[in-house]
């Protein structure tokens, strides 16, 4: 049988997976340790109406913005370039590397869609660039 996973499950992250026997499974069950798949397959979908994992509740799929980004890297590059540390027992691990990001421009897309208005931006406090209030105080004559 051909064991395939979903390419979310990367070298040295840990799961929870089936235990071939019925209401049981595997937990921290880590790629590269415990199983070393045949290949791989984008099969992981939520779909509206499904139940979270962690607490039962109904999950609703909504529009969003995303501001941040993690990438798991695994160990392709720790692979590549050699990357070990020193481990608790004094031996050499191989390293497990990720990275993140917030976009400046994402972040300020992310403000300006939940504080607009319909006179424009109303910047919250904590971000504004400038402490100033701008108050008409008279009104435009139109021919």
């Amino acid at each position: 049988m051909r064991y395939v996973v979903d390419p979310l499950v990367v070298p040295g992250s840990a799961w929870v997976t089936g235990a071939n026997v019925a209401d049981k499974h595997a937990a921290f069950v880590v790629r590269g340790r415990d199983f070393e798949p045949s290949g791989e397959l984008g099969a992981a979908e939520i779909r509206d109406g499904d139940r979270c994992a962690r607490c039962g509740s109904e999950l609703r799929i909504a529009r969003g913005i995303e501001i941040g980004h993690i990438f798991q890297l695994g160990r392709k590059y720790a692979d590549a370039f050699g990357l070990d540390a020193q481990g608790a027992d004094g031996e050499a691990i191989r390293i497990t590397m990720g990275s993140y990001g917030v976009g400046v421009s994402r972040a300020v897309a992310a403000i300006a869609e939940q504080t607009a208005d319909e006179n424009g931006l109303c910047w919250p406090e904590s971000v504004t660039p400038y402490d100033v209030h701008v108050v008409p105080v008279g009104k435009a004559k139109t021919r």
